[in-house]
């Protein structure tokens, strides 16, 4: 059987912010084809970054782009 996983907000925070996780996600996202996340999860994961000033506007952006590339929203 093959589900579809969630990712939430943390999950793709460290994917872009965490390199020893990269892998770990990258894994997640490609034995699941039908890995995805929400609008809200996108959102999120732009104001963690932001707030805490893990990324810049410029990176969150490059980021949630490569997200909408890599997932189904």
């Amino acid at each position: 059987m093959n589900d579809r996983i969630f990712l939430d907000s943390n999950l793709l925070v460290y994917f872009a912010t965490e390199p020893a996780k990269v892998p770990i996600v990258e894994n997640l996202i490609r034995q699941n084809n039908g890995a995805f996340a929400s609008t809200q999860t996108l959102n999120e994961f732009s104001n963690v970054c932001l707030k805490r000033g893990l990324l810049n506007f410029s990176e969150v952006h490059g980021a949630v782009e490569q997200f909408i590339l890599l997932l189904r929203i």
